[in-house]
């Protein structure tokens, strides 16, 4: 999965993924990039939260769902 994000300066990034708890389940930091790319594969189907934050006190979260159904599933 793939997070982008525009902003205006130069500056270290975080996005951190939690779950439904809060758990903290990832945090990846980077400057000079302008998208997140998350591997969700060993999370299980459900509900998650990725919060970004920059350096100069932006801070972002919004709701991310991982939803796979098996191969050979009828919908």
């Amino acid at each position: 999965m793939t997070i982008k994000y525009s902003i205006p300066e130069n500056e270290k990034v975080s996005l951190r993924l939690s779950d439904q708890l809060g758990k903290n389940l990832e945090t990846i930091t980077q400057q000079g990039e302008n998208k997140f790319n998350i591997d969700l594969s060993k999370y299980p189907n459900g509900m998650y939260y990725s919060t970004i934050t920059t350096e100069s006190g932006y801070n972002k979260t919004g709701k991310v769902v991982k939803l796979e159904y098996p191969a050979g599933s009828d919908l």
